[in-house]
């Protein structure tokens, strides 16, 4: 059995999220449980967190005594953050599954992975992007450089790869 939790205001997804919400639920092999969730809500000018358990979730709520045991032992009541409950859940040994990237789309594959399929299939890929993927493949075949190239973090060299296709789609 897992006990994991999203926090709904920091998904990426977040701008479909009314307020800040945490949505936890139960999983194991054969079975997910129903998500029970915790809002805040202003009450007298103060965030609140509320528990709402649907009628689907009682046995989700049903393991997380030691959740309401901690928020209870901590005096949660009063002024409790979302940060605070999230942390609250890790230190628990609740496991954070929120989707904070988009995934992405077979059409926002990264330049490294088309890259690896133009290698394969170089006729089915954009102008632009064969001779991209040209330079990327002499600068990477020299000697000294393609360890260097490889020490550059994985966001670093897309940011590289969009600049230098932008230039060459201009330039086209």
């Amino acid at each position: 059995m897992k006990k994991v939790f999203i926090r709904g205001s920091k998904a990426y997804y977040a701008r479909e999220v009314q307020e800040d919400e945490l949505w936890i639920r139960i999983e194991d092999d054969e079975y997910v449980g129903a998500d029970l969730s915790i809002i805040w809500k202003n009450i007298s000018g103060t965030p609140s967190p509320i528990l709402n358990v649907y009628e689907d979730a009682w046995s989700t709520l049903a393991h997380c005594g030691d959740l309401i045991k901690a928020m209870n032992e901590d005096d949660f009541a009063d002024g409790a953050t979302e940060e605070d409950v999230a942390q609250l859940l890790r230190n628990l040994g609740y496991e954070d599954i929120t989707p904070y990237e988009r995934p992405k789309t077979q059409d926002e594959k990264s330049y490294i992975d088309r890259y690896y399929e133009w290698l394969n299939k170089p006729k089915e890929t954009p102008q632009n992007e064969r001779i991209l993927f040209g330079f990327l493949r002499d600068f990477t075949d020299r000697r000294g450089l393609r360890q260097e190239w490889d020490q550059i973090d994985d966001d670093i060299q897309e940011e590289i790869l969009e600049t230098w296709d932008e230039i060459i789609t201009k330039e086209l």
